[in-house]
């Protein structure tokens, strides 16, 4: 099977259960971080900034810190109480990674 018909299955079988994809992923797919590079820390987004973004995608946020110098660490839970660490951008607070 190829990786892009894997990732196509994969999409299929995660919109039948509601997972959000990223929380998905391999740890394989997502060991490396090209995303948090060095960023000037007055351009990253406030606690409550990254609450509300990651109250968009259904998490409530439990916990914040910095991960590396370079991303935020947070832990948060999903819409049926489950939790999870993830690791976020700090100025987009896209999902770069997850330890699940």
């Amino acid at each position: 099977m190829s990786a892009l018909s894997g990732r196509i299955i994969a999409a299929c079988i995660l919109a039948c259960t509601g997972i959000p994809p990223v929380l998905a992923q391999s740890s394989r797919e997502i060991s490396f971080n090209p995303f948090c590079a060095a960023v000037p820390r007055t351009a990253w987004l406030s606690q409550t900034e990254v609450k509300l973004r990651l109250g968009e995608l259904g998490f409530t946020l439990v916990q914040l810190r910095m991960a590396d110098d370079r991303c935020y660490a947070v832990v948060v839970k999903d819409n049926s109480g489950r939790s999870h660490d993830l690791i976020i951008h700090p100025v987009t607070a896209e999902i770069v990674k997850t330890s699940d």
